[in-house]
């Protein structure tokens, strides 16, 4: 995490260390669901300060679990999130800073891996 001289609450996602950024462990949606044994996720929160590409990029098998998704989606992550959830059927709106996706089921839900 980067905080790049703004306020003390305010830090962003960078994937090497810049500067006195701090380095925090990462954990994969996958990895996240299949150690906690996560079958559906109702809402996910994620406000992950330009990490979106990141996880929407990755294996995300983790997405046919998620029935709703209230995200920021930050700088240049827009097509890449919006690819991910392309394989969906889905409503997205906008309410505020928040992109709120709601995902209809789909019929072969794969294990995360």
């Amino acid at each position: 995490l980067v905080n790049a001289g703004v306020e003390k609450w305010a830090c962003r996602f960078s994937s090497g260390l810049i500067g006195k950024g701090e380095a925090v462990p990462c954990v994969s949606m996958n990895s996240l669901m299949r150690e906690y044994g996560i079958t559906t996720v109702d809402v996910l929160k994620m406000d992950i300060e330009g990490g979106e590409r990141a996880v929407f990029a990755a294996q995300a098998q983790w997405l046919s679990h998620v029935r709703c998704i209230m995200m920021e989606i930050h700088g240049g992550s827009w097509k890449t999130v919006f690819t991910a959830l392309g394989q969906f059927d889905y409503d997205a709106t906008l309410s505020g800073e928040n992109v709120i996706v709601t995902l209809r089921p789909n019929k072969s839900r794969e294990p995360c891996q």
